[in-house]
């Protein structure tokens, strides 16, 4: 895949901002030996527990419609306050760091922005920046708090829907989208900054967020002549697609194969970190020409 000259040295200042959806932690298995359960598993199995076949069907139909807010919201409203309890038994487990984690980790961005609430990261970043003189600095949700990024030069994991072991804060349900990222007027802002400070590139997020998406066809229409975001996205095949993707939200798409677990994205970010060292030995020679 040829990566631009502009996205490499974004990579060499450190001016690439890593936006990670829950592809991200796909994968990993915890110490018991068991995988995560995705988002659909998750409420699926959840759904199974109320022994209610009406609420069952209600699930599964809004899974097969993508609309995990909604099923979310109706499995939240049904277990009322043992939710928060379930959602702990899942997301608080310890995962074992995974390739894919480990490849996006050593490509050392300062800013790491994520929608999600497990732990993975934040507990694994520290086996890969063993070089690291200082803690990195989690943020939970979106607070006048995380505007500090912009302002120094710290490592930073933001996680815009708030973390498990800060279950009141999590954005995980129709009711939390409306009250803490909706209703929250730094939410916006805050994606918003990120957009005209830094190259974003997400990975293992599948666009289908109307909140995030809608964001970039704003700051699209805002900045039309900003630099462009990129995201790797699987399968991604129709040129007519890319095409929208890249005019009306400023969003260059990187496609890959989703085979075997998707084990091209794997591939390609490792060569993204070759071609990265490439590009700072052909600086590093023009440099030393002038």
């Amino acid at each position: 895949m040829d990566f631009t000259p502009d996205l490499l040295d974004d990579f060499i200042t450190r001016k690439v901002a890593f936006f990670l959806g829950a592809g991200i932690s796909a994968g990993v298995h915890t110490r018991t030996g068991e995988s995560v359960k995705t988002w659909a598993e998750f409420l699926i199995e959840t759904s199974k527990k109320t022994g209610q076949d009406e609420l069952i069907s209600e699930v599964k139909e809004f899974l097969d419609r993508k609309d995990y807010l909604f099923a979310c919201e109706l499995l939240k409203d049904h277990f009322a306050d043992e939710w928060e309890t379930i959602l702990k038994s899942e997301y608080e487990k310890i995962g074992e760091i995974t390739e894919l984690q480990k490849a996006v980790l050593e490509l050392k961005q300062r800013i790491i922005v994520t929608t999600n609430f497990d732990l993975f990261i934040e507990r694994n970043w520290d086996l890969i920046n063993t070089d690291a003189t200082h803690n990195l600095q989690i943020k939970n949700g979106i607070s006048a708090d995380c505007f500090s990024v912009f302002r120094d030069e710290k490592d930073y994991l933001i996680k815009i829907h708030a973390s498990i072991n800060a279950p009141d804060t999590i954005i995980f349900s129709l009711s939390d989208y409306a009250s803490k990222a909706h209703a929250n007027w730094q939410y916006s802002t805050f994606i918003e900054t990120l957009l005209n400070t830094h190259t974003v590139l997400f990975i293992g997020f599948s666009m289908d967020d109307a909140t995030i998406t809608n964001i970039l066809a704003v700051y699209a229409k805002k900045y039309p002549r900003s630099r462009p975001h990129y995201a790797f996205l699987p399968d991604y095949t129709s040129d007519r697609k890319i095409k929208i993707m890249k005019s009306h939200r400023k969003l260059y798409i990187l496609p890959y194969s989703s085979k075997d677990n998707h084990q091209e994205l794997l591939v390609l970010l490792n060569e993204l970190k070759q071609e990265i060292e490439k590009r700072k030995r052909l600086l590093l020679i023009d440099k030393k020409s002038i």
